[in-house]
């Protein structure tokens, strides 16, 4: 389950979909990044999970939230 959802490109078709990122945490309890968890394209593509941390991991770090 995601903890915060932006909008974002499609990578399959380039119209709006949202992604829903989950932080990563570091041993010491602080968010080390978020990582993409959940994809929802407004045109309906299926996105593999593999096409989707491609397309978005490194985008976002938890401390931008």
């Amino acid at each position: 389950m995601s903890e915060r959802v932006t909008w974002e490109r499609c990578p399959s078709c380039g119209a709006p979909a949202a992604v829903g990122w989950h932080p990563t945490i570091h041993h010491g309890g602080e968010p080390a990044r978020e990582d993409p968890v959940e994809f929802d394209c407004t045109s309906g593509c299926l996105v593999t999970v593999s096409e989707i941390v491609h397309a978005f991991s490194g985008r976002h770090r938890a401390d931008q939230a």
